[in-house]
């Protein structure tokens, strides 16, 4: 199994995120913003990210500026708005997805999914 970060500001989906994930056999680091994240990118590597584009003190997309191209795992960006993600892409983000159309249950199927294109 995987090991997954998770980066989703909204304490609840971040919480049903990590159950699922775990539930399935994935290890699960979780941060609420994108500064906690860069924190934990500093001390571990992970196989996947999931990240919020919009969240308070460092937005995915300053995470993604942020991040060593040379460590870059594959990076799932989600939003509950519909918003460009061009900028996103532009920076190495592997997929979108906006968080009304999946459930914990589809998100895990949307990581499991990107994992194995991965290999």
């Amino acid at each position: 199994m995987a090991k997954v970060l998770v980066v989703e500001d909204v304490e609840s989906l971040n919480k049903a995120y990590t159950y699922a994930l775990t539930k399935r056999g994935h290890r699960v680091l979780s941060a609420t913003n994108g500064s906690e994240a860069m924190a934990i990118l500093k001390e571990d590597t992970v196989d996947i990210i999931l990240l919020d584009l919009l969240m308070p003190k460092m937005s995915g997309l300053d995470v993604l500026r942020e991040m060593p191209a040379a460590r870059r795992p594959k990076i799932l960006v989600f939003s509950n708005v519909d918003t460009d993600v061009k900028p996103a892409y532009a920076l190495g983000a592997d997929a979108f997805m906006l968080k009304s159309s999946l459930n914990p249950t589809q998100m895990v199927e949307w990581v499991e999914e990107n994992l194995a294109m991965a290999k």
